[in-house]
């Protein structure tokens, strides 16, 4: 559901020798199309003067994000997921496809659902792109020593990328949304650990 349009600036100007007028209404901080994701701006014309008319143009389109995107981990990739998919429905789709997983926690910006007016700090970016926060855990790849006492109780083993498949539209131009892993997996944080003897 749409919270809002969010913020708007109007700007008037006269328009025409039989002093008509022009009104642009610029969408500031509204999440995606405006007038396209939502209802259309509609107009009704209450002039008076012999063959007055209203029109209404759209001068830019604001971006949309659409399309879907899949993760690859482990040697399995998911089905394809929405590009706004909430976290639950994320949780389930890595627990399913990804067949090695443990555990999966995920985050996602704008929780509620409820941020599209752009006036949420973590709302949706303008063009409706998310971001995710994955905690994901896995056995694959675990190394056990062979003793407590072993002195490769440190030791991990190799760190498996995620890599994501873009199948998202929205272009503008040629300039496309993009999928961005910032961190990756890392290391258990037990490396400081000592062995017990």
């Amino acid at each position: 559901s749409r919270s809002g349009i969010g913020a708007v600036e109007v700007t008037r100007d006269r328009f025409g020798p039989s002093g008509g007028y022009q009104w642009k209404i610029t969408f500031q901080s509204a999440v995606g199309n405006i007038g396209k994701d939502s209802s259309q701006l509609k107009v009704t014309n209450l002039l008076v003067s012999k063959g007055a008319s209203i029109s209404l143009d759209t001068i830019r389109h604001g971006n949309t994000i659409g399309g879907t995107f899949a993760l690859q981990f482990l040697g399995n990739v998911t089905r394809p997921i929405s590009h706004d998919v909430s976290a639950a429905e994320l949780e389930e789709i890595l627990l399913n496809d990804v067949h090695a997983l443990s555990t999966v926690a995920v985050i996602r910006s704008d929780p509620t659902d409820n941020c599209n007016d752009g006036f949420c700090r973590n709302g949706p970016q303008r063009s409706g792109g998310y971001t995710w926060t994955l905690t994901l855990t896995t056995q694959t790849g675990n190394i056990s020593p062979f003793s407590p006492t072993s002195n490769e109780y440190y030791y991990e083993g190799q760190i498996e990328d995620l890599n994501a498949l873009n199948y998202l539209s929205g272009c503008i131009d040629s300039d496309c949304p993009k999928i961005d892993i910032q961190i990756g997996h890392a290391k258990s944080h037990n490396h400081k650990m000592r062995s017990i003897k």
